[in-house]
């Protein structure tokens, strides 16, 4: 009959996670020797069937959850000397949402779904003072689990308020382990794994070595080698290889008892030295326990070991009872008291930051709104915010590119509205003229963001159907970084293409599909963009993204846009890591000043929900749980200046040659006009015809901006009519030479100049 109340009464609830465990001896981390192999042989089990037989076949047996580096695997991060929140603290992340056990020794460990990247890590450990920090366990590893029994007689168990199922690791904290932990180095021959219980300092004390320092994190140096007594003068670094995991020993001095010896010959020579062996536990094998001491039950009295060896380090424990056994005489040891006051304010902090207090309402939504109204195409900077300014600056290239795409780029995690009002999913285009490096640009944003694997492709979709083929079915997350946006636009204008649509669709909702006659595809997944377009101007701008791309697509990009010519160097940027899921949330104040800002413009609608999705992934990149009304300035300036952008890049409606060419010729003027409102330049001779000064800027010499553009060539004759058209329409209006009278008051004369000024917008 099974003990209810033994430690493996516990177990089933973890192989319902799908944890599979094995059985340890009563009281100790070491398993019993029926579970020999277990990490090959099928043994570790998440059967209730198997595990009640084990309950019976051992009383009082502690058991283990096991690591297998497999797709549905767990994985776990044990600190026994260190703290977790060191290392958040470290990567400026928040302590992971996970299950989390206390071991009889005060010790955390963290319980985790495995994933491709943890898999690919595999075990790994850090030292730290010469001391284990952390130990992760990915592969062919197990943990003793809640219920068990320590050495000490204290209760491993789950911590208060975090008894949840457990999540997938954070890929920051992957590579976090990677960075921290021990980098592989070659250990000595005769090396042995040692059991999770070793104490090596312990050790050491017992045999009276002392260690002089720690070279590289494993290599404990012995201040006089123990096989002579004193220190070698020939060969000075004699010591002890201890990396948390393994253990060997290395003397190269000739002559030198234990030169070239194995870690247990060294434990031999060192116990005949002393006249006793040492008693605690080094590494443990099954078959040199003496299963008798733990009251096990064996049928074949042949199979128990009977001898102690010095392989055979695990001491004598005697079986802990349980509460029930014994009621009148047994009670259940005290939980261990262990330094969790710092824990349990992660816990209230983890517990704010899923679900915090609303901030106060601003009271000043009319300042937030109506902010002092920039000019011009460059980038206001009033528009940077928080973490995702700093990472834009940190590039040190132009910000009128780098912050729309590390928008578009770090829209591509994680991201979420707590309520599901808000999607995260971005559209990014750079404008650049050719020349500009705008690849090197890219390449950087990039590189600014840690991006878990899988999730980036540089493939150009040449259809819907296949934008549906690269986004699959799963649910998964697609950033599409293209560094020539132009071929798909030229895709989409393509008779009878829906890609456009399909782009539409994805930027609103997570599914899309195409119907043809060659049968039907569908996609469901988070669709993000990264994308350059090689343009000389508007009217550049407008060809490419002509009429038959105007079906919502353009008014779903955001526009970075820059003319800095950049130099391309070797990049040297840290990535900034960021937790797996951010969520925030959108308070109602932020949706009132949203429709404040659109009011009555209905140009406006669609800004204003480009406006919320830029104030959710600054705020999430920020750390903040709530949209604040800092960020929600920022967000707005944004979008105010992508309203700018949009005045001079327009997708071209035009459909006859005379029509594209009247806009050509209105937006190179204009551009031209921008230039010099900026610089206070005006063109050669415009300051002898008699003009104020500080006017003088608002004159364009029309013929010379056409030939700079090329214009004439590409248009011919017609760029005459469209100059007659424009004038007659009032868009644009030739000045002539002026004089002044006696009283300075300007006088027109009536001969003509090659200057030009524009009057109103087309």
């Amino acid at each position: 009959m099974s003990n209810s109340n033994a430690p493996l009464a516990h177990a089933p609830q973890y192989a319902a996670m799908g944890i599979p465990i094995i059985a340890l001896a009563p009281g100790t981390k070491i398993p019993f020797k029926e579970m020999e192999g277990w990490q090959h042989g099928g043994i570790a089990t998440t059967d209730p069937k198997q595990i009640e037989k084990w309950n019976s076949q051992f009383p009082n047996a502690n058991y283990a959850l096991c690591a297998f580096a497999v797709e549905d695997g767990n994985c776990f991060l044990e600190f026994d000397q260190g703290k977790l929140s060191e290392i958040c603290e470290k990567y400026g992340q928040p302590l992971p949402r996970t299950r989390v056990h206390v071991s009889g020794n005060g010790g955390k460990h963290f319980i985790f779904k495995q994933t491709p990247e943890s898999i690919a890590l595999g075990n790994r450990s850090a030292v730290r003072g010469g001391k284990e920090w952390f130990s992760f366990r990915s592969n062919n590893k197990y943990l003793v689990a809640p219920g068990s029994v320590h050495p000490n007689g204290n209760i491993y168990r789950v911590f208060p308020g975090f008894d949840i199922e457990p999540t997938p690791i954070p890929t920051w904290l992957v590579r976090a382990i990677d960075e921290l932990a021990v980098k592989p180095k070659p250990q000595p021959k005769g090396s042995v794994e040692v059991h999770e219980a070793f104490d090596f300092d312990d050790l050491m004390e017992f045999h009276n070595i002392d260690i002089v320092g720690v070279k590289d994190d494993v290599w404990h140096i012995c201040t006089e080698c123990p096989g002579v007594d004193r220190r070698h003068e020939q060969s000075v670094l004699t010591g002890f290889y201890y990396d948390g995991s393994s253990f060997g020993w290395s003397c190269f001095a000739a002559g030198c008892p234990l030169n070239g010896k194995s870690i247990g010959e060294v434990l031999k020579f060192l116990n005949d030295k002393k006249g006793e062996p040492y008693k605690g536990i080094i590494w443990s094998d099954p078959n040199e326990i003496d299963w008798d001491k733990f009251g096990v039950e064996i049928l074949d009295a042949d199979e128990m070991v009977q001898e102690e060896s010095v392989h055979s380090n695990a001491t004598a424990v005697t079986a802990v009872p349980f509460a029930g056994d014994q009621p009148s005489t047994v009670q259940t040891p005290p939980a261990p008291v262990c330094d969790v006051a710092d824990f349990d304010q992660l816990i209230a902090e983890r517990a704010n930051q899923l679900n915090p207090a609303p901030l106060p309402v601003p009271d000043d939504i009319g300042s937030i709104v109506n902010a002092p109204k920039a000019e011009g195409l460059a980038f206001d900077v009033r528009a940077l915010y928080g973490k995702a300014g700093e990472i834009a600056r940190n590039t040190t290239l132009p910000l009128g590119w780098t912050y729309p795409g590390v928008l578009a780029v770090a829209s591509a995690l994680n991201i979420k509205d707590r309520d599901g009002h808000v999607r995260s999913n971005i559209y990014c285009v750079n404008i650049a003229p050719v020349g500009t490096a705008k690849t090197v640009v890219a390449e950087a944003i990039e590189k600014s963001i840690f991006m878990p694997l899988n999730r980036t492709t540089y493939t150009t979709p040449a259809s819907d159907r296949g934008l549906c083929k690269m986004i699959g079915k799963d649910g998964n997350t697609l950033l599409l970084v293209e560094d020539e946006m132009r071929a798909v636009f030229g895709k989409c204008q393509i008779p009878n293409s829906t890609l456009a649509q399909t782009f539409c669709k994805l930027w609103s909702k997570d599914n899309a599909g195409v119907a043809d006659k060659k049968g039907a595809d569908s996609c469901n997944g988070k669709l993000c963009v990264l994308g350059n377009i090689a343009c000389e101007d508007a009217a550049d701008f407008s060809k490419i993204v002509g009429s038959s791309t105007v079906t919502g697509f353009y008014d779903r990009l955001l526009l970075g846009y820059d003319t800095t010519p950049v130099k391309y160097r070797p990049l040297n940027i840290k990535p900034s890591s960021f937790t797996d899921e951010m969520v925030v949330r959108v308070p109602t104040w932020v949706w009132d000043a949203k429709d404040a800002w659109v009011g009555e413009n209905i140009a406006r609608r669609r800004l204003g929900e480009h406006a919320l999705r830029v104030a959710l992934v600054t705020a999430a990149l920020n750390g903040d749980k709530e949209i604040t009304r800092d960020c929600f300035v920022a967000a707005l300036r944004f979008v105010e200046w992508q309203e700018r952008l949009r005045a001079e890049f327009r997708p071209g409606l035009a459909e006859t040659k005379d029509a594209e060419c009247l806009e050509a010729v209105y937006a190179a003027l204009k551009a031209q006009r921008e230039h010099q409102k900026k610089t206070g330049e005006y063109p050669k001779g415009a300051d002898l015809v008699g003009h104020k000064q500080e006017e003088l800027w608002k004159l364009i010499n029309y013929s010379k901006v056409l030939s700079s553009k090329n214009l004439y060539r590409k248009y011919g004759k017609l760029v005459t009519s469209v100059k007659s058209t424009l004038v007659e329409d009032g868009f644009i209006e030739f000045v002539k030479e002026a004089d002044y009278d006696e009283q300075s008051n300007e006088k027109e004369r009536k001969k003509k100049t090659p200057y030009c000024v524009l009057k109103k917008n087309l």
